[in-house]
């Protein structure tokens, strides 16, 4: 079926000035143009918003409540009836793995060669693994049950990621970056996650990926997201 792109949603539609984000030069690189639309959270649109901004490609970033009226005559016109959508040149796409994969390629982000790439890809799975892990108990109504998960995520789930965030770091790390001497999905993915620890005041962070978080919260353009972008509380 074809998807049609829909009509701007200006209630939710957020300026320059809110997001940092420039939409009156909605021609980004290679002429091509974005709309990222999303719920107002960060959840599984913050990541592309991330890349988005690292790349400082502009994009236009909608909002749209989970409960409103715009969603549910949005939802009957997207491939899975569910969020985040990109529309590239007015096309429209789903899933946000697929998503991430196709910005960091076309945005250069995906290291120097197919192993980079590859290894990039690896870090977005282990994040992915662990995030599960961490939503898990939040999810979850029984009380003996959600204790258990809670367990599972700091002793088993968050010692694994930092195992493997050190053994990646030390094997393919350089100037503080994952992979390489510049930044990757690698770097953001890991970032995206720390940023959702220190904001949920989770103690999980091990000194190592605290350093890291601060590198790359400290890179302008993501510094700059960081202060235009709506505080939400996920």
């Amino acid at each position: 079926p074809v998807f049609k792109p829909r009509k701007p949603l200006n209630r939710h539609t957020h300026s320059l000035s809110q997001t940092n984000i420039n939409i009156d030069k909605m021609s980004a690189k290679g002429g091509d143009t974005y709309k990222l639309t999303y719920f107002t959270a960060r959840g599984s649109g913050e990541l592309p918003r991330l890349l988005f901004a690292v790349s400082e490609t502009p994009f236009e970033d909608v909002r749209l409540e989970h409960s409103g009226e715009e969603w549910t005559k949005f939802k009957t016109e997207t491939p899975m009836k569910s969020l985040p959508i990109l529309e590239v040149n007015g096309k429209m796409f789903c899933q946000s793995g697929a998503m991430v994969r196709f910005l960091a390629k076309k945005f250069d982000l995906l290291g120097a060669s197919e192993e980079d790439a590859f290894l990039c890809d690896e870090a977005v799975e282990c994040v992915n693994d662990t995030a599960q892990a961490y939503y898990k108990p939040i999810f979850e109504k029984d009380e003996a049950r959600k204790e258990e998960y809670t367990k599972a995520f700091k002793e088993v789930a968050m010692p694994k990621l930092t195992s493997y965030f050190k053994s990646r770091m030390a094997t393919y790390g350089k100037d503080g970056f994952i992979i390489g001497g510049k930044v990757t999905l690698a770097d953001m993915v890991f970032f995206n996650f720390s940023d959702g620890m220190v904001q949920h005041k989770q103690d999980v962070l091990s000194p190592e990926m605290q350093t890291h978080y601060e590198k790359i919260k400290a890179i302008p353009a993501i510094a700059a997201w960081l202060a235009k972008r709506p505080q939400t509380e996920f």
